[in-house]
């Protein structure tokens, strides 16, 4: 055996495939790993029984004020209901969400602007109080499900003028911006789909297109 150590370190390195090449068995090799932009989440309905409650109707594309408790008000307008295929992942390493194959995705374009005193977020306040309701249930929205909890904001984009639904603004100051809900495809073509708030009591009938 060679007395010089960087002779031996030489030798030992060449009896292996290569120095420090080993991969961790739990591991993929960066060519094997998985594309992102191919990875699809799936995000499930979440169903609740509607309550037996009379609610004031508003027409679709009229603007209206909502009271949604703790002294909080907004002033909304329902702009377009639409279905689309998948939401591409912004923020989180899914490459798109999707819907199961017996549901779909109804996205909610909705003006909203601040009329309380404190800063609000339309996540937080719309997003929570306001479900698509058919007779005998209610929907709540994606965002609801961990795995789906970016595709609200996803959705929103400079291109269709639409803002992130979890920017806060001030009293007076507003935003377009999109909601995202996943309903059974026998629900979506059920007559008397609706946007509705038990809280606000108020639902707005909704007229849904279809993406191309």
């Amino acid at each position: 055996m060679s007395k010089n150590p960087l002779a031996a370190l030489a030798l030992a390195c060449a009896l292996l495939t290569a120095c420090g090449s080993e991969t961790y068995s739990g591991a993929k090799p960066e060519s094997e790993a998985e594309d992102p932009a191919k990875l699809v989440q799936e995000c499930p309905p979440i169903v609740a029984k509607a309550p037996a409650s009379a609610l004031n109707q508003v027409q679709p594309g009229a603007e209206f004020t909502a009271d949604l408790g703790d002294g909080r008000q907004a002033e909304l307008t329902v702009d377009g209901a639409q279905i689309v295929r998948s939401v591409p992942d912004r923020f989180g390493k899914s490459g798109s969400f999707r819907a199961p194959a017996d549901a779909s995705l109804l996205v909610l374009n909705v003006r909203f602007v601040n009329r309380s005193e404190e800063s609000l977020e339309a996540a937080d306040t719309i997003g929570k109080s306001f479900d698509v309701r058919t007779d005998d249930n209610l929907f709540k929205r994606a965002d609801a499900t961990e795995a789906c909890s970016t595709i609200s904001p996803s959705s929103a984009s400079e291109k269709d003028k639409t803002t992130s639904p979890e920017t806060d603004v001030s009293k007076g100051d507003g935003y377009s911006t999109v909601l995202v809900y996943t309903v059974p495809t026998a629900d979506i073509m059920k007559s008397g789909l609706s946007w509705a708030s038990a809280t606000a009591r108020v639902q707005v009938p909704l007229q849904i297109k279809q993406s191309n």
